[in-house]
């Protein structure tokens, strides 16, 4: 499984990917399914060269009417054809709307007390970090573009459901998302989400970026020769959001690599800016907005 409820911080949304610098923040915690129904006890794996993930305990089954297998039902399903819009009940877990919260470095007093003074409130609250949790089958507000991103992939044939994110050009997932192309260098004015597959290059990292080339640019008999890069400028991140992101790429492209032969490729996704002196740079701030998945990416005409 790729996210849990942390039981023990108030049923925080948990993401997998998210694990190294969630176990560092939290000294105690409860993995749980977050379906009602079952709220079965999982584990954490932290693999040094794959993604992090959930998975139950040894002698711990998922409820037989677990919704979270009737989730993955649905997405098959969504996968293959156009779901209906009129029940909500379909949509639960594609989002509506990206609010990114601004975050207060206040001083947690009862950290201090307990002498932890170190920890603030906002790593208390560290789930906090923009996922609402919404009663019902409603749509739902996200503070990261990783769900959103999840539900482009899963929800291919109903990618003209409305999405609402500020400063993006676009009002659906069909028009907020952009492709950058397999061939050329193109220029890109509109601020949208955009994606590309990644190259099988090394990253480079040092202590205020990491850059990640990307498998579109220039080709010269089908082979890259100068290709779009993202810089992550993580400068003023802590060293535990660095390790979750440099560890999500490493381990989707291990998969990716994995999964050669197959439709299935590393998509990274991201909202950044495209430099303006130099075209094959896009550039990226805030770890909220770059997330990368190995799947096959579905083409629907609309």
């Amino acid at each position: 499984m790729d996210w849990a409820f942390d039981e023990a911080n108030r049923d925080a949304e948990v993401e997998a990917v998210d694990l190294p610098e969630y176990v560092g923040l939290r000294t105690a915690f409860k993995f749980v399914c977050p379906a009602e129904i079952c709220r079965c006890l999982l584990n954490h794996a932290i693999p040094e060269k794959r993604v992090p993930y959930f998975r139950t305990w040894p002698g711990h089954n998922h409820h037989p009417d677990c919704d979270i297998d009737g989730a993955q039902k649905l997405v098959s399903k969504a996968r293959r054809e156009r779901l209906d819009t009129r029940d909500e009940k379909n949509f639960a877990a594609c989002p509506a709307r990206l609010v990114l919260k601004v975050h207060r470095e206040v001083v947690d007093s009862e950290a201090a007390v307990s002498g932890s003074a170190g920890r603030t409130k906002a790593a208390r609250d560290h789930q906090g970090d923009g996922e609402s949790q919404s009663s019902g089958n409603s749509r739902r507000t996200v503070g990261t573009i990783r769900h959103i991103c999840r539900a482009f992939l899963n929800y291919p044939h109903n990618r003209d459901q409305s999405l609402s994110i500020p400063g993006i050009d676009g009002h659906s997932y069909l028009s907020a998302f952009k492709k950058i192309p397999w061939e050329g260098l193109g220029q890109y004015p509109s601020r949208k989400i955009f994606y590309a597959p990644l190259h099988w290059s090394k990253f480079k990292v040092d202590e205020n970026s990491i850059e990640i080339s990307l498998d579109a640019g220039l080709r010269e008999n089908k082979k890259l020769i100068d290709g779009h890069k993202v810089i992550v400028d993580w400068s003023d991140w802590s060293k535990a959001k660095r390790t979750v992101l440099q560890k999500e790429l490493e381990g989707r492209l291990e998969e990716a690599k994995e999964a050669a032969g197959t439709k299935k490729k590393a998509w990274l996704f991201f909202i950044g800016e495209q430099d303006s002196a130099d075209r094959r740079y896009f550039r990226v701030d805030d770890s909220r907005l770059i997330c990368c998945f190995v799947d096959e990416l579905i083409w629907v005409s609309y």
